[in-house]
């Protein structure tokens, strides 16, 4: 898929506006505890509030490394041939990258913080993801609820081991997705409580009023264990 295709589908999912919204929270949360992450270094570079292009190029950024894994968050920006990457140093300073990386917010904890839910600070982050999936597509007649596993090696009170999964270490959650395509409408994420399989389907469900659904669901996730 060529790159300016795979740009405008990442737009679909997180405008401009959304953006902005990222923008302020992780200026607040910088300008709250800028002491917290303040470094002692002469060369560290002055804070500056992130605008929406800057946003971008650090999320770019981020992919890029998911893609092209190094030994180190530095060696993106090493000036050696062998470990350097010419096209992220153009874009952004690994000062500027590093700041943004560790004040980056979808909440404002003075007002939002929620400790019963354990992924409140990135709960705005989701719902705009799954209500943009939502409102883009509507889906034909048979959906499907499923576990799928999201990859995750560090540490989390909420990372399971399923032995039976391609993908045996990380998040489990539970998906809603139309049958035919695999397009996801909905996900839950799985928090050690035990939930019955109507509870899951209550949760998963999205009303499309112009149609009977029709939904299936593997027989395992009406049991809810760890495998």
């Amino acid at each position: 898929m060529p790159i300016a295709k795979r740009f405008d589908f990442f737009e679909v999912f997180i405008d401009d506006k959304f953006l902005h919204y990222i923008c302020e929270m992780t200026d607040k949360y910088y300008k709250e505890n800028h002491k917290t992450h303040r470094k002692r270094r002469s060369h560290h570079k002055k804070w500056v509030k992130p605008d929406i292009n800057q946003i971008k190029c650090y999320f770019g950024i981020l992919l890029y490394m998911g893609i092209i894994q190094k030994l180190t968050i530095s060696h993106y920006w090493s000036n050696s041939s062998l470990f350097g990457s010419e096209s992220i140093k153009e874009v952004m300073s690994e000062d500027v990258w590093k700041q943004i990386h560790s004040s980056l917010h979808f909440v404002d904890e003075s007002k939002d913080k929620d400790e019963k839910d354990p992924i409140y600070k990135i709960r705005p982050l989701v719902t705009h993801i799954i209500n943009t999936s939502q409102k883009n597509y509507s889906p034909k007649q048979y959906l499907i609820i499923d576990e799928s596993m999201i990859r995750f090696s560090g540490r989390s009170k909420l990372k399971v081991y399923m032995r039976l999964k391609p993908i045996k270490y990380g998040f489990k959650v539970y998906i809603l997705c139309e049958s035919s395509s695999g397009y996801m409408l909905n996900w839950l994420l799985y928090d050690s409580n035990k939930r019955t399989l109507l509870d899951v389907i209550e949760n998963l469900i999205v009303p499309q009023p112009q149609c009977l659904l029709h939904i299936l669901a593997d027989a395992q996730v009406g049991l809810m264990r760890d495998e």
